[in-house]
């Protein structure tokens, strides 16, 4: 053991320089820094205990990721199909029931297969070697699939079973679902939430996976799915109800934009072909946030490390301060350090001293209960010389980086050329869609009942304005008859009355 100890100091003073930075090796120096500068800060304090594991080299250099969540049968998988310009993915399942039960990888490779969970995070060429940490029982609910499409080239798509209600979401899955969600959020580069215009209602379980995405609010892309199902107002009030449910939930002052869409291609079953139009401009407003993934992934990676030094520092210094205050290192020291009164109390010095914001502090119950599962003997105080390093970090590396960042467009005109042959495919589909429900005898025979009722309606109004104008004509005579009757007999009186003078 003492030998080991003694390689890794060893190993820890004979690490490589770090070289100059250039919009060439960014990446490179970026893992560097962490691996020399973050990382060691992690092991010292348990940070993993607590939060995730220590990156690896495959993500620094990974392709932009996306996360597809929703409820069951919202259309997650469909989108995915689609996106990939309608081939599906080997061991997908569509349905109105739910259907996919484990987390799928969708990456490239010239061969169609499947791969399973506990391949897919031993492979060293990948980026998920981090997915071990949640045993072997989440690995047997996990899969990889890989397929020669071009878009594929530049981003993974990771598909998620549906979000259950009830007891079916804790207890029938052998591993904890809302964990797993964390974990992906703080690594994939966008979270795209499904909702179904038939499936507004947000359950509980629902509710405790958005409270997970804290922090990466940023990432998440809200998108209301099966708009042809709805006629065109019953969509503005569908969106409407949308906006409203996740402004109770979510912590933004601003919720995120409604993406309408239907992500099929559209073919005679569609019910209500009539509204594809109206959100066109909302495929083109997501396509683009995708076309930009690969472009604005290295600024994502960046942002994601210093985010993870700013809460390795803040992690350090509460387990400083809890080992300052215990008189030894046991089991019932840790019990009374854990009491509310006093790990608040730390918590709010803490904030306090270092001028730190409520978002930048830890979840005070998640913090606790780690603090109580954690292995005690691997709690440490603070090595100035590390600390030192990290904030070197976060003052002087993150700036020569961020001046170096590469402008690669490539990327993203690729996947441009990719969406926009979707969009023509969709156009062309609608345009087709449209001339054939114009041409059906059904519509020519609905048109002939249309011009009939308005022929019959016309005829009734020529009627009517027919009538009134006789009863007009009628009524004018009488009048004036009426007016000379009543003159005529008003004269005599007017005679008799001379005669008598």
């Amino acid at each position: 053991m003492q030998i080991i100890e003694s390689a890794k100091k060893y190993v820890f003073h004979m690490e490589p320089p770090i070289p100059p930075v250039t919009q060439e090796n960014v990446a490179n120096v970026l893992q560097q820094c962490y691996e020399q500068k973050i990382a060691p800060f992690e092991r010292m304090h348990a940070y993993e205990q607590f939060h995730t594991s220590t990156l690896t080299g495959p993500e620094f250099n990974s392709k932009p990721m996306v996360l597809f969540l929703g409820q069951y049968s919202v259309g997650k998988t469909t989108m995915i199909k689609y996106l990939m310009g309608g081939q599906e993915y080997p061991g997908s399942q569509i349905g109105p029931e739910p259907t996919t039960d484990c987390f799928i990888v969708v990456h490239y490779n010239e061969a169609v297969r499947t791969i399973m969970g506990t391949t897919l995070a031993a492979d060293s060429n990948l980026p998920f070697h981090s997915l071990n940490q949640f045993g072997s029982s989440f690995l047997t609910h996990l899969r990889g699939a890989s397929l020669p499409v071009p878009m594929l080239k530049h981003v993974f798509l990771i598909d998620t079973p549906g979000i259950l209600s009830g007891q079916k979401q804790t207890i029938s899955r052998e591993y904890d679902f809302a964990s797993v969600v964390r974990f992906m959020a703080d690594k994939v580069d966008m979270i795209i939430m499904l909702f179904d215009t038939s499936k507004l209602d947000i359950n509980d379980e629902y509710k405790l996976v958005l409270q997970h995405l804290k922090g990466n609010e940023e990432k998440i892309k809200i998108v209301l799915n099966k708009a042809d199902c709805v006629d065109p107002g019953e969509l503005v009030r569908v969106r409407g109800a949308l906006m409203w449910s996740l402004s109770k939930i979510m912590t933004t002052p601003e919720v995120p934009k409604v993406f309408i869409g239907s992500f099929s291609i559209p073919n005679k079953n569609t019910k209500n072909s009539e509204v594809l139009n109206l959100f066109k401009d909302d495929y083109a407003d997501l396509f683009k946030e995708l076309e930009r993934l690969p472009i604005q992934h290295l600024s994502r990676k960046v942002n994601d490390v210093i985010k993870r030094a700013k809460s390795v520092r803040v992690h350090a210094l509460i387990m400083d301060e809890m080992l300052k205050k215990m008189w030894y290192r046991s089991e019932k020291q840790r019990t009374l350090m854990l009491r509310d009164k006093k790990l608040k109390a730390i918590f709010l010095d803490i904030k306090l001293k270092y001028r730190m914001a409520e978002s930048d502090m830890p979840d005070y119950e998640t913090f606790k209960d780690h603090a109580q599962k954690s292995y005690l003997k691997s709690w440490n105080r603070i090595k100035p010389k590390m600390l030192l390093k990290l904030e070197e970090f976060l003052m002087k590396d993150v700036t020569k980086i961020c001046e170096n960042l590469p402008n690669d467009d490539s990327g993203a005109a690729s996947l441009k050329r990719e969406f926009d042959i979707i969009l023509e495919q969709r156009n062309e589909a609608i345009e087709a869609l449209t001339a054939e429900k114009a041409a059906s005898p059904a519509n020519n025979n609905a048109k002939a009942e249309e011009k009939k009722e308005a022929s019959k309606k016309a005829s009734i109004r020529k009627e009517a304005s027919k009538k009134a104008s006789i009863r007009k004509e009628v009524a004018t005579p009488k009048k004036k008859e009426s007016t000379g009757t009543k003159s005529a007999t008003k004269s005599p009186q007017v005679d008799v009355t001379q005669k008598e003078d």
